[in-house]
C-alpha cells in the first residue's frame, strides 16, 4: 500500500487514510478506520459519512471517497499457529514454521523439521559368532502414544552360509524330506513327512537314513553312522542309540526318553527336552556335546563320566532330585 495516515488525538481509536494514486490497493480512496468494538471512533467514521466496506485487521473500515470495489483488505489469522505436528516418519512430534496468509486469513505451514524429531534406531547391527560375521535384528516400533521409538530384544546372530542352498534330499528309510536351512553359518536339514515307527527300530547305516522319523512305543533309532538319526522325534519310552560319533546328532529326545552311546560324542548334538536324559555306562564321553534343555540331565551308570554341565549350564550332573545314581544305576542316593 501507498497511503497517508492521520489521526485525532481526542479520538485515538480512529484514523484517516488517504491512498496515493500509485497504490496497488484502493488507489485514490479515502478511508476512515475505527478500532473494531470501540463505539466512539466508529461513531466518528459514520458521522463523517463513511460507508462500511470491511475489516482491516483490528479496524473496521469505512469509505469516505473513492470506489469500494477496487481493493481488498489484509485478513488476520485467528488464534496462534500450530507449530508442532507429527513427524514424517509417523512417530514423534516435531516443529514447523507458520506464516499468516493475509489474503485468506489462514495459517500456511511449512514442512516439519526432521531434526526436531526423534531419530529412529537401526533395526539391525553387525555381530560375530566364533569369528564369523553376521547380522542380528530387533523390532523398532512407535509407542502407543505415538511420541517415541521403542526397541525390542536383539535376536540371535544370523551368520550367512557359504555357497548355494543344497538341494532337498529324501531319507532312504523314513521317507522324510530334508530341506536345507542356514543355521549359524552352516547348512542344516529340516525334516518333514517322516514315517511313524511304533515298537519298531530304524537302524541307520547311511547318513540321514532314519531322519525325520517319529518313534512311539518302546524301540527307537540306532545311529550306525554320523547323522543317521538326524531330526528324529523319540516319544516317551523310546531311545536313540549312537554307535558312532554324532550318530544321534539332531535327535529330539522327549520326556521319558534317553540317548545312549557306545563311543565318544555318540549323543553330541542330541536335543534333550525336560524330563529326558543322556545315559553314561562306563564308556567315556558319549554324552559330551549333547544339548541339555532345562529339566534334562546326564545319568551316570557305572562310572562318573557325565560332562558336569558342559556345554549347557542347564545340564545336571546328577539326577533331577539332586541325588546321585548308585552303582546299579537304578537308585538315587546322597552324593558322596
Amino acid at each position: 500500500y501507498a497511503y497517508v495516515v492521520a489521526s485525532r488525538s481526542d479520538v485515538p481509536g480512529a484514523r484517516y487514510i488517504q491512498y496515493q494514486k500509485n497504490s496497488p490497493q484502493f488507489a485514490e480512496n479515502i478511508h476512515c478506520e475505527a478500532l473494531t468494538g470501540d463505539d466512539e471512533p466508529n461513531w466518528l467514521c459514520k458521522a463523517l459519512g463513511g460507508e462500511y466496506i470491511g475489516e482491516n485487521g483490528d479496524y473496521t473500515a469505512y469509505l469516505l471517497s473513492g470506489d469500494s470495489t477496487i481493493g481488498t483488505f489484509a485478513k488476520k489469522c485467528k488464534g496462534s499457529p500450530e507449530t508442532e505436528a507429527t513427524c514424517p516418519s509417523g512417530c514423534g512430534i516435531g516443529t514447523r514454521e507458520a506464516e499468516c496468509d493475509t489474503r485468506t486469513g489462514e495459517w500456511i505451514y511449512g514442512e516439519v523439521n526432521e531434526s526436531s524429531c526423534p531419530v529412529k534406531p537401526s533395526a539391525s547391527q553387525s555381530c560375530s559368532v566364533n569369528g564369523k560375521n553376521g547380522t542380528q535384528t530387533h523390532s523398532v516400533t512407535c509407542n502407543a502414544a505415538g511420541t517415541a521409538w521403542e526397541e525390542g530384544e536383539w535376536g540371535t546372530c544370523d551368520i550367512p552360509c557359504e555357497g548355494e542352498q543344497p538341494a532337498n534330499i529324501t531319507a532312504s528309510q523314513s521317507g522324510a524330506t530334508g530341506t536345507a536351512k542356514c543355521v549359524n553359518g552352516k547348512w542344516e536339514y529340516e525334516w518333514t513327512g517322516g514315517q511313524v515307527y511304533t515298537d519298531q527300530w530304524c537302524r541307520a547305516n547311511e547318513p540321514y537314513a532314519c531322519a525325520g522319523a517319529i518313534f512311539k512305543g518302546t524301540t527307537g533309532c540306532e545311529g550306525n553312522v554320523a547323522n543317521g538319526c538326524a531330526g528324529v522325534v523319540l516319544e516317551k519310552g523310546n531311545q536313540c542309540v549312537g554307535k558312532v560319533a554324532d550318530g544321534c546328532k539332531g535327535a529330539v529326545i522327549e520326556e521319558g526318553t534317553s540317548c545312549t552311546g557306545n563311543t565318544y560324542y555318540a549323543c553330541r548334538g542330541a536335543i534333550l527336552k525336560s524330563g529326558s536324559w543322556c545315559y553314561v555306562s562306563g564308556i567315556p564321553g558319549p554324552c559330551h556335546g549333547a544339548i541339555y534343555e532345562p529339566g534334562s540331565w546326564c545319568h551316570e551308570g557305572f562310572a562318573p563320566r557325565c560332562p558336569g554341565g558342559s556345554p549347557s549350564p542347564n545340564a545336571q550332573r546328577n539326577g533331577p532330585d539332586g541325588l546321585c545314581w548308585d552303582a546299579s544305576g537304578n537308585n538315587h542316593v546322597p552324593c558322596s
